[in-house]
Protein backbone atom coordinates (compact mmCIF):
# COMPACT_ATOMS: atom_id res chain seq x y z
CA UNK A 1 0.00 0.00 0.00
CA UNK A 2 2.73 2.56 0.71
CA UNK A 3 4.66 2.04 -2.44
CA UNK A 4 1.52 2.48 -5.01
CA UNK A 5 0.83 6.31 -2.18
CA UNK A 6 4.42 7.41 -2.45
CA UNK A 7 4.00 6.70 -6.79
CA UNK A 8 0.43 8.60 -6.29
CA UNK A 9 2.33 11.56 -4.46
CA UNK A 10 5.16 11.70 -7.23
CA UNK A 11 2.81 11.34 -9.90
CA UNK A 12 0.90 13.83 -8.51
CA UNK A 13 3.75 16.64 -7.67
CA UNK A 14 5.30 16.28 -11.48
CA UNK A 15 1.64 16.83 -12.82
CA UNK A 16 1.77 19.99 -10.79
CA UNK A 17 5.14 21.38 -11.87
CA UNK A 18 4.13 20.99 -15.54
CA UNK A 19 1.21 23.13 -14.73
CA UNK A 20 2.98 25.78 -13.01
CA UNK A 21 5.82 25.92 -16.12
CA UNK A 22 2.82 25.59 -18.21
CA UNK A 23 1.15 29.29 -16.70
CA UNK A 24 4.07 30.82 -16.67
CA UNK A 25 4.87 30.86 -20.02
CA UNK A 26 1.02 31.19 -21.12
CA UNK A 27 0.22 33.84 -22.87
CA UNK A 28 -3.17 34.45 -23.32
CA UNK A 29 -5.49 35.34 -20.36
CA UNK A 30 -8.03 32.02 -20.95
CA UNK A 31 -4.67 29.79 -20.66
CA UNK A 32 -3.48 30.88 -17.64
CA UNK A 33 -6.97 30.94 -15.84
CA UNK A 34 -7.47 26.99 -17.49
CA UNK A 35 -3.87 26.60 -16.24
CA UNK A 36 -5.05 27.88 -12.64
CA UNK A 37 -7.96 26.03 -12.58
CA UNK A 38 -6.11 22.95 -13.38
CA UNK A 39 -2.98 23.76 -11.15
CA UNK A 40 -5.16 24.11 -8.18
CA UNK A 41 -6.87 20.86 -8.73
CA UNK A 42 -3.75 19.17 -8.99
CA UNK A 43 -2.87 20.67 -5.63
CA UNK A 44 -5.98 19.27 -3.77
CA UNK A 45 -4.99 15.73 -5.44
CA UNK A 46 -1.54 16.11 -4.50
CA UNK A 47 -1.68 16.97 -0.71
CA UNK A 48 -4.45 14.36 -0.65
CA UNK A 49 -2.25 11.77 -2.39
CA UNK A 50 0.30 12.92 0.69
CA UNK A 51 -2.52 12.62 3.88
CA UNK A 52 -3.14 9.02 2.49
CA UNK A 53 0.78 8.34 2.07
CA UNK A 54 1.05 9.38 5.78
CA UNK A 55 -1.47 6.85 6.71
CA UNK A 56 -0.39 4.17 4.95
CA UNK A 57 2.64 4.20 6.76
CA UNK A 58 1.61 4.13 10.15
Amino acid sequence: MAKTAKKKVRKAESKLKKLVAAIKDSGSKKDRKRAEKAAKAARKDAKKARKAWKKSRK
